[in-house]
């Protein structure tokens, strides 16, 4: 985004733009009320991060945090200038040195503590990182494996290091069979769970599974991430036939038969949000979400297989 708080808002939040945006004001009060001076300069970035994605690059960010450090340490400098030695043999000044001491310690004690959390803080955080690199490189080098049981090893290796990366996971789990590549897709969603493409994966996984109850749930929760994705939709009402034709052809009429009833009930869901979606109008579809041409083939086949199941029931 040429905007760097739009940016924030849309990767954070309103919670991670409000926290942004009182850090710009406490380093803008601690600059302006330290060293007005510096003040021109630190609007000047704050302003023009507005308008261009300097956020992007890290000198920018360094520079956010070396205009206060700056203001503070002029105003430290000015102090120690004016300040004028004095001694005082008044016998109150006496009876209150302990209690500067004391006040003394306390504060040498909180800035201790203070170093020691942001030192444990920078080591948790470049532990992270470390990992999600490792983790990174082991991925790319697993993507340009050809051996597939290299690839497993890899794609383990890259999840051992990195168990909150969500695409090496519906990596991994496409290559594993069904129920443990299910396995690892909940796992992973424990880390990510609003990310859209553990739930889609989720939902072909059991989508190739033979429980059209469970398809069903996994199917309207992979909706729910991702909502107007009409070629989602459709390859859900795919995996629904596809799953009674299976059923069907083992002999499993019920299963079948609650195949195709759940297929219609997605497409009927899909055909209701479309035109939902076209009675708001074209300015509100910016992702062209409408019924797909192919969803009339699948509504017949649909109908055929619910018939077929309710014909072979009747019959036996």
């Amino acid at each position: 985004m040429h905007s760097g708080y739009l940016d924030i808002l849309l990767n954070l939040g309103m919670a991670g733009l409000a926290a942004v945006l009182l850090l710009l004001l406490a380093a803008g009060g601690l600059v302006f009320k330290a060293s007005p001076r510096l003040l021109p300069p630190l609007l000047v970035i704050i302003l023009h991060s507005a308008a261009d994605f300097d956020w992007s690059y890290g000198l920018v960010c360094l520079l956010l945090l070396l205009l206060p450090a700056w203001a503070i340490a002029e105003a430290n400098s000015r102090t120690a200038r004016t300040a004028v030695p004095t001694v005082l043999h008044d016998s109150r000044w006496r009876r209150s040195k302990p209690a500067g001491q004391r006040k003394n310690r306390l504060r040498r004690l909180w800035r201790y503590a203070g170093i020691t959390v942001l030192c444990g803080l920078t080591l948790l955080c470049s532990s992270l990182s470390f990992q999600a690199m490792k983790g990174a490189a082991l991925f790319k080098q697993a993507v340009r494996e050809s051996d597939p049981a290299v690839r497993i090893t890899l794609l383990q290796q890259s999840l051992s290091w990195n168990p909150r990366e969500p695409q090496t996971a519906v990596a991994l789990s496409r290559l594993l069979p069904q129920k443990q590549g299910v396995d690892l897709l909940l796992r992973s969603l424990s880390f990510s769970p609003g990310d859209v493409a553990l739930h889609g994966e989720l939902a072909a996984s059991y989508l190739r599974g033979s429980d059209p109850g469970e398809a069903l749930y996994w199917v309207r929760r992979s909706q729910e991430t991702d909502h107007f994705n009409a070629a989602r939709r459709l390859a859900a009402l795919r995996g629904m036939l596809e799953m009674g034709e299976r059923s069907l052809a083992e002999g499993d009429r019920r299963i079948a038969a609650d195949s195709a009833a759940a297929g219609l009930e997605l497409l009927r869901q899909y055909s209701l949000l479309t035109a939902k979606e076209q009675d708001r109008g074209p300015q509100h579809n910016d992702r062209n979400f409408t019924l797909l041409p192919q969803s009339a083939g699948i509504y017949f086949q649909l109908t055929h297989l619910q018939s077929q199941a309710a014909l072979s029931s009747s019959n036996r």
